[in-house]
């Protein structure tokens, strides 16, 4: 059988036409900045790729007329598996052209690339044609869908696909995908219930997730525009918080782990709390919301690394207990004041203690003056009453505190102890039931 048939001429100039999309849309990622360390992309050449042929029904051997390589041509009902590491990736096309010599495969017609991984889950992949190097598992795919089932990096909702549809996507070693003009959507019906389209999206390792030129719908309606939107995975030390509330003003809550890990965050964003409404449209753009803020929060921990004041996740999963911890907590709000405190919660692996646990945090509050509606730390001559209070017969104590103190017995007998300390009924309201760890940036 020949190599290639009458069509030979115009499979060879749509191939050439895909190499210099390829080339071009490999020159954006370098200017975006996504990189991988040598010594990362010497490890991935030593591995041996193993390619198995599963089904053609005509094979042919030819050289290249243009490199003088040798060429594997599949044609008709085409499947392949290529195996790498602990990765394998099953492709079929109607046709498949291999470069021995470059190690570059070209599919062609109904291409589908089903990615089997411990990082990156569920995957598969559509195109009109792909070229993927088999060394490297990099790949350019033209006109298609990405669908994924499951991720490591990304917090897919339960029960929930996510699809993104594009018109020419790249995927790099390092599970980093790229995508040109993309839509995407949690939802695999014809016409969605709501989708983020954007000139650039860009789906990263460990979590990190980037739009540029994004607008949200619901439906067909536009309702939210982003001009540009990176969620990173690594995090400040401090673990900074901001909100602001009509009682206690502009604030920022800051906690600082000492020893231990902050744990996963598992709670729903709280602007997507449902709330009875009769306006349909207003319900679906909260759940719009709720889903790319769910979509976006890592969903598994990662192991971290101090690089000044920033934590940089690292990609092997954190396998240590994160309920043990050691934390300094610090708070201001610009009408209240101020909070203190530390928070220690242990498990030690002995036969008498099972659970010790010991918080204190101090308040340095204001009394706040509501005034026509409004709240104000200041009345009269402008002066502030900052807040006191009293312990074991001490008065005017500049500041108020809670504090607890929690440990389970083992042995010689069975017990466990909770106390909760506050110095006036009013503090949890003040310094605890709004404080987060986490930022809610839908909020």
């Amino acid at each position: 059988m020949k190599l290639f048939n009458g069509k030979k001429k115009q499979k060879m100039n749509h191939f050439s036409h895909l190499i210099k999309k390829s080339l071009f849309f490999l020159l954006i990622l370098f200017n975006f900045g996504f990189s991988v360390q040598k010594n990362v992309l010497y490890a991935q050449q030593t591995e041996i790729t193993t390619i198995t042929i599963k089904n053609a029904r005509q094979t042919s051997y030819k050289k290249s007329e243009e490199t003088g390589n040798d060429l594997i041509v599949l044609e008709g009902s085409v499947e392949l598996s290529v195996q790498k590491g602990e990765t394998t990736s099953d492709v079929s096309a109607d046709n498949i052209t291999y470069d021995r010599k470059t190690e570059m495969l070209y599919a062609q017609g109904n291409v589908q690339i089903t990615t089997k991984s411990s990082a990156s889950g569920g995957e598969t992949t559509y195109a009109s044609s792909l070229l993927l190097n088999t060394s490297t598992l990099e790949g350019i795919f033209d006109g298609g869908k990405v669908v994924q089932t499951q991720s490591d990096a990304l917090n897919l909702p339960s029960g929930s696909t996510m699809i993104v549809f594009s018109d020419l996507f790249g995927k790099g070693s390092q599970n980093t995908i790229a995508f040109k003009n993309s839509s995407l959507t949690f939802c695999d019906e014809e016409n969605p219930h709501w989708k983020i389209d954007a000139t650039r999206t860009f789906l990263l390792p460990g979590g990190e997730f980037a739009f540029f030129n994004a607008l949200l719908y619901v439906g067909s309606i536009p309702v939210l525009y982003l001009p540009a939107f990176y969620y990173p995975k690594d995090e400040l030390v401090f673990n900074p918080v901001f909100s602001t509330r009509k009682r206690e003003g502009y604030a920022i809550q800051t906690t600082t782990y000492i020893w231990g890990r902050k744990p996963l965050n598992s709670s729903s964003s709280s602007s997507s709390s449902s709330s009875s409404s009769s306006d349909t449209s207003t319900s679906t753009s909260s759940e719009a919301l709720k889903g790319l803020y769910n979509f976006v929060r890592p969903s598994t921990l990662k192991k971290q690394k101090l690089e000044g004041l920033v934590l940089h996740n690292l990609d092997e999963d954190y396998t240590g207990d994160s309920s043990q911890y050691i934390k300094i907590l610090a708070d201001w709000y610009t009408n209240l004041g101020g909070m203190v405190g530390f928070d220690i919660n242990l498990n030690p692996k002995n036969d008498y203690i099972s659970k010790l646990g010991i918080s204190l945090d101090l308040g340095f509050s204001r009394t706040l003056f509501k005034i026509d509606g409004n709240y104000f730390p200041f009345y009269g001559n402008d002066s502030s009453y900052w807040d006191k209070s009293s312990f074991l017969g001490i008065k005017n104590i500049p500041f108020r505190f809670s504090g607890k103190l929690e440990v389970n017995l083992s042995k010689p007998f069975s017990l466990s102890i909770s106390l909760p300390l506050y110095s006036d009924p009013f503090y949890g309201n003040d310094f605890k039931i709004y404080r987060n760890e986490n930022m809610d940036w839908i909020s």
